[in-house]
């Protein structure tokens, strides 16, 4: 509980973020403690009242969440505290103490005016100090964002492609653990439609892209192909045609001779290709690489040829990439 709270301030420190995060966030509690018995002490005053009640109820919205969200993911341990998506909530408890505090401050006793001026420099300490610690802390997060972004976005690709591609580990790892109630939830949420670009209704390339094209070495290349036994590794790399960024997923397809390129597997973009940036002179094809190992017997038997695909799950694209790999029976 104390960790959530403490989190957005927590990354800032030169402590574990762990470890910080719950004494920042009892320091808060403990500060929500004073300004309650403050606001509580001045009840008698009317005008003071409605000027500080709606501020303890923004901390109190933000101390709620809190609690549901602990009862919740007790199990998780003080990381899951942590995320990112909580600091919304978290920082409400903050952003209604500072006007209660300032309140308070202004109904302290005129004693030569020392005692109000203690108080406003103390009130103004703390505040500032923790919106120092905020700004540290998104310094600190900065080269986070473009990952997380990057793994959102392949979040929603193997969302898009629930129906048609059967990658349990990839879905366990990113989505969800529970992949039988999350295809259930795509679906009821596709029926009310929200989801866009839609999931893919057939695993044929043909629905999102053009079928027939001879690959496009602007868009990736498929670099090395190994076979060995039961399995067969591809090695490459994919960015989106428009705009300078790696491929949000890589799509792999066989051929079917009667409806054409069918999707099989989808590839995540974990390899660094500081080689390629340095190259195109493009700093975000460093993310741009790729490497897949696959089962033969996810494959048709028989001969099969496989090609790769840039996809775009903003857009529900994909595009194809140069070269593609025969496999044998």
């Amino acid at each position: 509980f104390a960790a959530y709270l403490g989190g957005p301030f927590a990354h800032g420190t030169a402590f574990p973020a762990k470890d910080a995060a719950p004494w920042l966030g009892g320091i808060l509690l403990g500060a929500v403690g004073v300004a309650t018995f403050g606001v509580w002490r001045g009840r008698a005053d009317a005008s003071f009242l409605r000027r500080a009640l709606p501020w303890l109820m923004i901390t109190g919205f933000g101390l709620a969440n809190a609690a549901i969200t602990m009862v919740g993911r007790l199990g998780f341990g003080v990381p899951q505290a942590l995320e990112s998506r909580y600091s919304t909530y978290a920082l409400l408890v903050p952003l209604g103490l500072v006007p209660v505090a300032a309140l308070l401050v202004a109904r302290w006793p005129r004693r030569g005016g020392a005692d109000r001026r203690l108080g406003q420099a103390m009130l103004a300490g703390a505040a500032g100090s923790m919106v120092l610690l905020l700004w540290l802390s998104q310094l600190q997060l900065f080269p986070d964002w473009e990952v997380r972004r990057r793994t959102m976005l392949l979040e929603k690709a193997l969302m898009q492609l629930v129906r048609c591609v059967d990658e349990p580990r990839l879905l366990r790892t990113y989505v969800t653990p529970n992949i039988k109630a999350f295809r259930g939830t795509v679906e009821a949420l596709d029926g009310l439609g929200w989801l866009q670009p839609r999931p893919l209704e057939s695993p044929v390339i043909a629905a999102i892209a053009e079928a027939t094209s001879p690959g496009d070495p602007n868009c990736g290349v498929i670099e090395r192909k190994i076979q060995e036994g039961a399995t067969f590794t591809l090695y490459g790399w994919s960015v989106l045609p428009e705009g300078v960024q790696p491929a949000h997923a890589v799509l792999l397809t066989f051929d079917d001779a009667t409806r054409g390129p069918v999707i099989f597997s989808v590839a995540r973009l974990n390899v660094k290709r500081v080689d390629l940036a340095t190259a195109t002179g493009e700093p975000g094809y460093v993310d741009a690489g790729w490497v897949l190992e696959v089962p033969r017997a996810k494959l048709p038997p028989g001969p099969q040829v496989v090609k790769a695909w840039a996809y775009d799950a903003e857009q529900g694209r994909a595009w194809r990439l140069a070269g593609e790999m025969s496999v044998a029976p």
